[in-house]
Protein backbone atom coordinates (compact mmCIF):
# COMPACT_ATOMS: atom_id res chain seq x y z
CA UNK A 1 0.00 0.00 0.00
CA UNK A 2 3.02 2.16 0.63
CA UNK A 3 4.25 1.96 -2.83
CA UNK A 4 0.35 2.91 -4.00
CA UNK A 5 0.44 6.59 -1.93
CA UNK A 6 4.03 7.33 -4.21
CA UNK A 7 2.84 6.41 -7.42
CA UNK A 8 5.53 3.98 -8.08
CA UNK A 9 3.62 0.63 -8.39
CA UNK A 10 6.01 -2.86 -9.51
CA UNK A 11 3.40 -5.50 -9.36
CA UNK A 12 -0.68 -6.37 -9.90
CA UNK A 13 -1.12 -5.97 -6.32
CA UNK A 14 0.05 -2.50 -5.64
CA UNK A 15 -2.02 -1.36 -8.88
CA UNK A 16 -4.91 -2.46 -8.00
CA UNK A 17 -4.93 -0.67 -4.37
CA UNK A 18 -3.80 2.56 -6.37
CA UNK A 19 -6.89 2.28 -8.66
CA UNK A 20 -9.16 1.91 -5.28
CA UNK A 21 -7.31 5.44 -3.58
CA UNK A 22 -8.07 6.56 -6.68
CA UNK A 23 -11.35 5.76 -7.02
CA UNK A 24 -12.06 7.12 -3.79
CA UNK A 25 -10.49 10.45 -3.99
CA UNK A 26 -13.02 11.06 -6.90
CA UNK A 27 -15.81 9.67 -5.61
CA UNK A 28 -16.02 10.37 -1.61
CA UNK A 29 -15.99 14.35 -2.48
CA UNK A 30 -18.58 13.57 -5.37
CA UNK A 31 -21.06 11.88 -2.57
CA UNK A 32 -20.22 14.37 0.28
CA UNK A 33 -21.20 17.31 -1.22
CA UNK A 34 -24.00 15.54 -2.98
CA UNK A 35 -24.82 14.84 0.85
CA UNK A 36 -24.87 18.12 1.86
CA UNK A 37 -26.39 19.87 -1.26
CA UNK A 38 -29.73 17.61 -0.23
CA UNK A 39 -29.63 18.69 3.16
CA UNK A 40 -29.49 22.64 2.48
CA UNK A 41 -32.51 21.62 0.22
CA UNK A 42 -34.48 19.82 2.38
CA UNK A 43 -33.62 22.85 5.44
CA UNK A 44 -34.89 25.29 2.45
CA UNK A 45 -38.19 23.10 2.07
CA UNK A 46 -38.50 22.96 5.69
CA UNK A 47 -38.31 26.87 6.41
CA UNK A 48 -40.50 27.37 3.39
CA UNK A 49 -42.81 24.74 4.94
CA UNK A 50 -42.65 26.50 7.99
CA UNK A 51 -43.24 29.68 7.24
CA UNK A 52 -46.97 28.67 5.23
CA UNK A 53 -48.06 27.09 8.23
CA UNK A 54 -47.37 30.26 10.06
CA UNK A 55 -49.18 32.06 7.57
CA UNK A 56 -52.03 29.48 7.91
CA UNK A 57 -52.50 29.37 10.99
CA UNK A 58 -52.23 33.05 11.56
CA UNK A 59 -55.22 33.15 8.80
CA UNK A 60 -57.31 30.79 10.55
CA UNK A 61 -56.96 32.46 13.67
CA UNK A 62 -57.93 35.68 12.23
CA UNK A 63 -60.68 34.16 10.82
CA UNK A 64 -62.37 32.93 13.93
CA UNK A 65 -64.16 29.90 13.06
CA UNK A 66 -63.02 30.10 9.39
CA UNK A 67 -65.20 31.27 6.33
CA UNK A 68 -66.86 27.33 5.39
CA UNK A 69 -68.99 25.62 7.63
CA UNK A 70 -69.27 21.90 7.13
CA UNK A 71 -72.29 20.09 6.72
CA UNK A 72 -73.39 16.81 7.55
CA UNK A 73 -72.54 15.42 4.54
CA UNK A 74 -69.03 16.73 4.84
CA UNK A 75 -69.40 19.47 2.44
CA UNK A 76 -67.76 22.67 3.56
CA UNK A 77 -70.05 25.72 2.16
CA UNK A 78 -67.63 28.37 0.97
CA UNK A 79 -68.30 31.96 1.59
CA UNK A 80 -67.38 35.27 -0.48
CA UNK A 81 -64.47 36.84 0.80
CA UNK A 82 -61.15 37.37 -0.64
CA UNK A 83 -58.68 36.44 -4.02
CA UNK A 84 -58.73 32.90 -3.02
CA UNK A 85 -60.56 30.37 -1.19
CA UNK A 86 -59.22 29.11 2.10
CA UNK A 87 -60.70 26.61 4.38
CA UNK A 88 -61.77 26.36 7.86
CA UNK A 89 -57.92 25.27 9.02
CA UNK A 90 -56.40 28.06 7.04
CA UNK A 91 -55.32 25.84 4.24
CA UNK A 92 -55.74 26.67 0.19
CA UNK A 93 -58.69 25.12 -1.40
CA UNK A 94 -57.97 22.86 -4.57
CA UNK A 95 -59.14 22.22 -7.85
CA UNK A 96 -57.88 19.13 -9.45
CA UNK A 97 -56.87 18.21 -12.86
CA UNK A 98 -54.98 14.59 -13.07
CA UNK A 99 -52.60 14.71 -10.32
CA UNK A 100 -51.94 18.40 -10.78
CA UNK A 101 -54.22 21.01 -8.35
CA UNK A 102 -54.95 24.68 -8.91
CA UNK A 103 -56.36 27.48 -6.68
CA UNK A 104 -60.13 28.26 -6.43
CA UNK A 105 -61.42 32.04 -6.49
CA UNK A 106 -63.03 32.40 -2.94
CA UNK A 107 -67.23 32.40 -3.81
CA UNK A 108 -66.94 30.17 -6.63
CA UNK A 109 -70.39 28.15 -6.99
CA UNK A 110 -69.34 24.46 -7.12
CA UNK A 111 -69.16 22.39 -3.69
CA UNK A 112 -66.36 21.95 -1.59
CA UNK A 113 -65.10 18.00 -0.33
CA UNK A 114 -63.15 17.43 2.73
CA UNK A 115 -61.14 14.78 1.91
CA UNK A 116 -57.88 12.78 3.91
CA UNK A 117 -54.57 12.70 2.11
CA UNK A 118 -51.20 12.46 2.66
CA UNK A 119 -49.01 9.65 4.01
CA UNK A 120 -50.30 6.25 4.44
CA UNK A 121 -51.52 5.73 7.34
CA UNK A 122 -51.21 9.64 8.25
CA UNK A 123 -53.90 11.28 6.20
CA UNK A 124 -55.39 14.68 7.25
CA UNK A 125 -58.44 16.63 5.35
CA UNK A 126 -57.97 18.82 2.65
CA UNK A 127 -60.72 20.37 0.41
CA UNK A 128 -61.18 20.14 -2.50
CA UNK A 129 -63.45 21.70 -4.77
CA UNK A 130 -65.54 20.85 -8.15
CA UNK A 131 -68.13 22.67 -10.15
CA UNK A 132 -71.12 21.25 -11.68
CA UNK A 133 -74.63 22.20 -13.20
CA UNK A 134 -77.67 23.22 -9.98
CA UNK A 135 -79.56 19.94 -10.98
CA UNK A 136 -76.82 17.65 -10.04
CA UNK A 137 -75.11 16.90 -6.45
CA UNK A 138 -70.88 16.09 -6.39
CA UNK A 139 -70.03 14.15 -3.11
CA UNK A 140 -67.60 11.48 -2.36
CA UNK A 141 -67.81 8.27 -1.24
CA UNK A 142 -65.17 6.00 1.16
CA UNK A 143 -65.53 2.02 -0.39
CA UNK A 144 -63.29 -0.60 1.42
CA UNK A 145 -61.51 -3.00 -1.30
CA UNK A 146 -62.09 -4.75 -3.55
CA UNK A 147 -64.27 -1.92 -5.07
CA UNK A 148 -66.21 -3.92 -7.56
CA UNK A 149 -67.29 -1.18 -9.67
CA UNK A 150 -67.45 -1.22 -13.44
CA UNK A 151 -67.15 2.23 -15.55
CA UNK A 152 -67.80 3.06 -18.87
CA UNK A 153 -64.76 4.69 -21.26
CA UNK A 154 -66.97 7.96 -20.27
CA UNK A 155 -66.67 7.60 -16.51
CA UNK A 156 -70.15 6.42 -15.60
CA UNK A 157 -71.12 3.82 -13.36
CA UNK A 158 -72.70 0.47 -15.47
CA UNK A 159 -72.65 -2.05 -12.57
CA UNK A 160 -71.78 -2.38 -9.44
CA UNK A 161 -71.37 -6.41 -8.22
CA UNK A 162 -73.19 -7.92 -5.35
CA UNK A 163 -71.65 -8.64 -1.72
CA UNK A 164 -68.89 -5.60 -1.95
CA UNK A 165 -69.07 -2.54 0.30
CA UNK A 166 -70.13 -0.51 -2.24
CA UNK A 167 -73.01 -2.72 -3.06
CA UNK A 168 -73.85 -2.87 0.52
CA UNK A 169 -73.81 1.07 0.71
CA UNK A 170 -75.98 1.47 -2.35
CA UNK A 171 -78.81 -0.76 -1.16
CA UNK A 172 -78.70 0.97 2.18
CA UNK A 173 -79.44 4.61 0.62
CA UNK A 174 -82.05 3.41 -2.42
CA UNK A 175 -83.79 2.15 1.07
CA UNK A 176 -83.27 5.58 2.71
CA UNK A 177 -84.49 7.19 -0.31
CA UNK A 178 -85.87 10.53 1.99
CA UNK A 179 -82.52 11.06 3.08
CA UNK A 180 -80.49 14.42 1.92
CA UNK A 181 -77.38 12.81 2.17
CA UNK A 182 -75.88 11.29 -0.44
CA UNK A 183 -72.75 9.66 0.04
CA UNK A 184 -73.27 6.03 -1.71
CA UNK A 185 -72.59 4.87 -5.47
CA UNK A 186 -75.51 3.96 -7.86
CA UNK A 187 -75.58 3.32 -11.34
CA UNK A 188 -75.40 6.12 -13.50
CA UNK A 189 -73.54 8.43 -11.22
CA UNK A 190 -70.38 10.07 -12.87
CA UNK A 191 -66.31 9.50 -12.05
CA UNK A 192 -65.18 13.26 -10.93
CA UNK A 193 -61.95 11.64 -9.04
CA UNK A 194 -60.53 9.14 -7.18
CA UNK A 195 -57.99 9.11 -4.58
CA UNK A 196 -54.44 7.78 -5.93
CA UNK A 197 -50.66 6.84 -4.57
CA UNK A 198 -47.89 9.12 -4.97
CA UNK A 199 -44.01 8.64 -4.17
CA UNK A 200 -42.31 11.05 -1.99
CA UNK A 201 -38.56 11.00 -1.74
CA UNK A 202 -37.00 12.10 1.14
CA UNK A 203 -33.25 12.49 1.29
CA UNK A 204 -32.79 9.34 2.96
CA UNK A 205 -34.46 7.54 -0.27
CA UNK A 206 -32.60 9.53 -2.29
CA UNK A 207 -29.26 7.33 -1.09
CA UNK A 208 -31.61 4.18 -0.73
CA UNK A 209 -31.49 3.73 3.24
CA UNK A 210 -35.35 4.50 3.28
CA UNK A 211 -37.91 3.39 0.75
CA UNK A 212 -39.80 6.13 -0.68
CA UNK A 213 -43.11 7.00 1.08
CA UNK A 214 -46.49 6.33 -0.09
CA UNK A 215 -48.40 9.12 0.08
CA UNK A 216 -52.36 9.38 -0.91
CA UNK A 217 -53.15 12.13 -3.43
CA UNK A 218 -56.44 12.64 -4.92
CA UNK A 219 -56.92 12.63 -8.88
CA UNK A 220 -58.81 14.38 -11.18
CA UNK A 221 -60.64 12.72 -14.03
CA UNK A 222 -62.92 15.70 -15.67
CA UNK A 223 -60.33 16.15 -18.45
CA UNK A 224 -58.48 13.01 -18.53
CA UNK A 225 -58.60 9.95 -20.74
CA UNK A 226 -59.88 6.29 -19.58
CA UNK A 227 -56.58 4.97 -19.75
CA UNK A 228 -55.06 7.60 -17.72
CA UNK A 229 -57.69 6.95 -15.03
CA UNK A 230 -57.30 3.37 -14.77
CA UNK A 231 -53.48 3.77 -14.30
CA UNK A 232 -54.28 6.00 -11.31
CA UNK A 233 -56.74 3.24 -10.24
CA UNK A 234 -54.19 1.04 -10.48
CA UNK A 235 -51.18 2.54 -8.44
CA UNK A 236 -53.24 2.33 -5.37
CA UNK A 237 -53.38 -1.52 -3.87
CA UNK A 238 -55.87 -2.55 -0.60
CA UNK A 239 -52.72 -1.99 1.95
CA UNK A 240 -53.38 1.66 1.45
CA UNK A 241 -56.44 1.98 2.74
CA UNK A 242 -60.33 2.58 1.68
CA UNK A 243 -60.41 3.89 -2.02
CA UNK A 244 -62.35 7.65 -1.83
CA UNK A 245 -64.28 8.32 -5.17
CA UNK A 246 -65.86 11.60 -5.86
CA UNK A 247 -68.94 11.11 -8.32
CA UNK A 248 -71.61 13.32 -9.67
CA UNK A 249 -75.23 12.46 -9.65
CA UNK A 250 -77.07 14.15 -12.31
CA UNK A 251 -80.96 15.63 -12.24
CA UNK A 252 -81.26 14.78 -8.56
CA UNK A 253 -81.61 18.09 -6.72
CA UNK A 254 -85.57 18.07 -6.97
CA UNK A 255 -85.61 14.58 -5.25
CA UNK A 256 -83.77 15.10 -2.76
Amino acid sequence: MAAATTGLCFDPVCEAARSQIFVLSVALPVVLATAVLVLAWQKVQVKKVEKVERRNTARAKSREGGDQTKSDSGVAEGKEGGEEDYDNRGFLVKKLDGFSTFTVPAGAPGTRLKIDVGPVGQTVPRTFFFDHEETSVVFKCVLDRPVGISFSERGEIVSIDENTDAWRQASVERLNQGGRVISAPQVGDVLRATSSINFFYSSQAIFGLKPPKRTVVMFGCDTRSWNEINAAFCRSTQSDGDLILVLERPNVNEKV
